[in-house]
């Protein structure tokens, strides 16, 4: 026999299907502890048509977020964009007026994880993965989600173009959304906020259809998203900006009523 342990087991059928396995049988979690999460976590979201690698209206939201806590967690789909984006990185921040932050792009080694966590300004990218990493407290606080990461490989690009309405692969999708979503976020008084650049997050999200397997304290966090996305780019950036620097009682009240 053999016990798979993980906070994200996803559709135990295409885990099955990944690893090669014979049926894979879930334990159920008790219903109480099934959707809650750890932290804070306020999420972003992008829901305008804006192609750069910073969509504007997130640019203020996010330089202030890194004014505060100068470190940042780049999710990417493929090393090609993880290298792309640091570079546009660097050169986004001296525009802003900010130089001298390293970047580290994550190899299969991995050293780059610890140089990051100990260094007290800087930014790590990453491509195609979405778990394994975690950073507590002030080892980072900000997350951004460039793409939308349905698929990372050949194969799954090919489930995304002719299967892309299958449920096995939805959940996929989400499951990494969730796992995205906790890298920064590792106890009950951690908080982090999260970027979701791609305005195909929202398209995504905004169907409850597609929201299978998402826990329900993340779903409300995404109703959240949803609803500053309504508000202008200068309410965002000071929403963010107090709740960077520990001003929850708004967050937490209107967590609370979704």
């Amino acid at each position: 026999q053999v016990l798979y342990m993980s906070a994200t087991i996803g559709d135990t059928g295409d885990l099955a299907r990944r690893l090669g396995t014979r049926p894979i049988i879930k334990i159920p979690v008790p219903s109480e502890h099934a959707d809650k999460t750890t932290g804070r976590r306020l999420i972003v979201m992008n829901r305008t048509n804006d192609e750069s690698d910073i969509p504007s209206r997130m640019s203020d939201a996010l330089f202030g977020a890194l004014a505060i806590h100068p470190k940042s967690l780049w999710l990417c789909n493929s090393e090609r964009e993880a290298k792309h984006l640091a570079d546009t990185v660097v050169k986004w921040l001296a525009a802003n007026g900010v130089t001298g932050h390293p970047t580290w792009i994550l190899t299969s080694l991995g050293d780059e994880i610890d140089r990051f966590r100990e260094a007290p300004a800087g930014h790590l990218f990453v491509a195609g993965r979405f778990d394994g990493m975690d950073f507590k407290g002030d080892e980072c606080r900000i997350v951004v989600l460039t793409t939308l990461p349905r698929a990372i490989n050949l194969q799954e690009e090919f489930q995304s173009a002719f299967l892309r309405d299958a449920s096995f692969v939805r959940r996929r999708l989400n499951q990494r959304i969730v796992q995205a979503l906790g890298r920064c976020t590792r106890s009950a008084e951690d908080f982090g906020v999260y970027f979701l650049a791609d305005q195909r997050f929202a398209q995504h999200l905004s169907r409850e259809a597609n929201r299978e397997g998402i826990p329900t304290h993340i779903q409300a966090e995404l109703d959240l998203a949803q609803d500053l996305a309504e508000e202008d780019a200068a309410q965002l950036a000071v929403f963010v900006k107090d709740f960077m620097l520990g001003a929850f009682t708004e967050y937490d009240r209107r967590i609370e009523e979704l």
